[in-house]
């Protein structure tokens, strides 16, 4: 008997359902006014009914649907990258059950954890050798080593196709003039649409193509950001209603993320001392020195419609709590953080002005 967050006690029961397989278990929440809600642990058919329920129609060349683990991948990919507009970031990596920043993306992406080049040369490395010398140990080894790259191969396509779909999906959107971004990132997005609408009017004059139309044009531009999206930068910063586009394989870039100045900066006096040796990583964002304040400050940040919606519900909650505030100090102190956050919002929308497009 348990409070269950609410007022009423409840009861939890745990059954296994007659006639079934026992890893197939049924959980009972009982009130006291003897109500009970039951939830099948089932989670392929419940999945199932749950799109049947909402009159989606299977794939095609499926009369039903058939959902896959790797599905349910492609689904929180989606939610991290879109959910970030409205600041959900979080809620996807708590539903991954992972807790630092950027764990979404190492859970999805392997390779940047190292795992695959370390599975990959110890399967070569076995590979090598002669297969009649094997221990069992070590046939087991290379067995299941060989299995799990496949796997990390397979959630590392899902990430990165969920990655580029979001980018296409962005870019198209401002191109269509559907989304405004602003940041200083924004002007590198932008400037990216312009060349790319640029270089397509040039391809139909050279090439005298009958038609030349928006439709065409649009046509070319998809074209081109889809080529761009394999090696493209658009990423959620965790916690915060912005995007990132830094690019972390330009390690001779003469910019650099205020997160990764911050985290140099603090990591100096260790140096100095002997104490810390090893210089910070210039390939990633370190979100750990991430904040509203940093970013917005940042040559690498983005702000799409959803995304600036959230700044401003943010400032205005601020607003409402200084006339609460404790002391004149205290107030003083929230009010100086309005203005600050108020100018870098300025200062956004100021860095893409007359490059947006009509």
């Amino acid at each position: 008997r348990v409070s269950a967050g609410c007022s009423h006690p409840a009861i939890w029961r745990i059954k296994n359902r007659p006639g079934s397989n026992r890893s197939r278990m049924k959980l009972q929440w009982q009130v006291t006014d003897h109500q009970t809600m039951s939830v099948d642990t089932n989670f392929g058919n419940n999945l199932i009914s749950f799109v049947e329920y909402c009159g989606l129609e299977p794939p095609d060349g499926q009369a039903t649907w058939k959902l896959t683990y790797h599905m349910l991948r492609k689904g929180f990919v989606v939610a991290t990258f879109h959910g970030n507009l409205w600041n959900s970031f979080d809620a996807t990596n708590r539903s991954l059950r992972h807790w630092s920043g950027d764990s979404s993306r190492h859970y999805m992406d392997d390779e940047e954890t190292g795992a695959l080049s370390f599975l990959r040369r110890e399967v070569a490395l076995l590979t090598k050798a002669e297969l009649a010398n094997l221990d069992p140990e070590q046939e087991r080894y290379l067995r299941d080593a060989k299995q799990a790259l496949l796997h990390n191969d397979t959630r590392r396509r899902v990430y990165n196709e969920g990655r580029q779909e979001f980018f296409v999906e962005m870019h198209m959107a401002v191109f269509d003039g559907l989304e405004t971004p602003i940041g200083k990132g924004a002007i590198n997005l932008l400037d990216f649409l312009k060349d790319a609408t640029d270089r397509s009017y040039a391809r139909m004059r050279v090439a005298a193509a009958p038609s030349n139309g928006p439709t065409d044009v649009r046509a070319d531009v998809l074209t081109q950001v889809k080529a761009a999206a394999a090696d493209g930068s658009l990423y959620p910063v965790p916690g915060l209603p912005l995007y990132c586009n830094y690019q972390k394989k330009s390690k001779g870039t003469a910019r650099q993320p205020v997160c990764l100045r911050l985290e140099d900066e603090d990591r100096a006096p260790w140096r100095h001392t002997g104490i810390l040796k090893s210089a910070p990583s210039q390939t990633w964002p370190n979100y750990a020195y991430t904040s509203l304040f940093a970013c917005l400050d940042c040559d690498f940040c983005i702000l799409f419609n959803a995304n600036q919606k959230e700044v401003d519900l943010t400032i205005e909650n601020r607003k409402a709590q200084i006339p609460m505030a404790a002391t004149s100090a205290c107030a003083d102190d929230a009010q100086r953080y309005v203005n600050d956050l108020v100018n870098l919002v300025i200062d956004a929308r100021k860095a893409v002005d007359g490059k947006q497009r009509p």
